[in-house]
């Protein structure tokens, strides 16, 4: 069987700058093991779905998307950063509430042992 290839043949042309940048962004994305999972995801790509056969809106979709969680994951950060830590007693209110079972081959450890910590422990 003998394929016409005809059909499939484009003309080459120059990309414009800013088609250069998001081709670039994405084969980038691509190799990030972060970003790739999020490219080639469910909702991603009902996204490409929508723009049809516009693939180059649906790169700028996805990098906009990205940069916009970058941007508001920066900003959460540094309003983290510039919170000022609790003082005095204040700083040592209970947050936290560990449980750690503890395993032994060879020893025996009583809850009178840990009861014995607990009680002399008030702040780690």
């Amino acid at each position: 069987m003998k394929m016409n290839w005809g059909c499939y043949l484009k003309e080459f042309r120059e990309m414009d700058p800013e088609r250069q940048d998001l081709m670039t962004w994405f084969f980038l994305a691509m190799d990030n093991t972060r970003l790739k999972p999020m490219i080639f995801s469910k909702g991603s790509f009902g996204k490409q779905a929508e723009f049809g056969d516009d693939v180059a809106a649906w790169m700028k979709w996805l990098r906009d998307t990205f940069e916009e969680a970058d941007r508001k994951s920066t900003e959460l950060t540094n309003l983290e950063l510039q919170r000022k830590p609790a003082e005095g007693e204040a700083g040592w209110e209970s947050k936290f509430e560990v449980k750690i079972r503890v395993k032994s081959v060879s020893h025996s450890i009583r809850q009178n042992q840990f009861k014995f910590w607990n009680d002399g422990i008030d702040k780690i």
